[in-house]
């Protein structure tokens, strides 16, 4: 695919730049506030973009729930024995 829309380098951040995008391309991108975004340079002056979505609460706890499933029913965590593992 090739867009032909411009980002804008916004902000310096620390020893980073702040790049703002298009509503218009973050639509057709699916980038939402939050999204993890990768850009690689390919080439001269070509980009490689990739965004990873940021999981919502409800993702969060299927995935905790899938995990302590796995526990027998009795089980406790005992943080001091935790502690004594180390």
């Amino acid at each position: 695919m090739y867009i032909r829309e411009s980002a804008d380098a916004h902000r310096q951040m620390g020893n980073s730049l702040a790049v703002r995008l298009p509503v218009e391309l973050a639509q057709r991108l699916g980038v939402k506030e939050g999204d993890e975004v990768s850009v690689t340079l390919k080439g001269e002056r070509t980009i490689e973009f990739r965004s990873k979505k940021r999981p919502i609460a409800e993702e969060l706890l299927v995935r905790v729930s899938e995990i302590t499933d796995k526990f027998p029913a009795d089980f406790a965590f005992d943080r001091d024995e935790a502690k004594a593992r180390r």
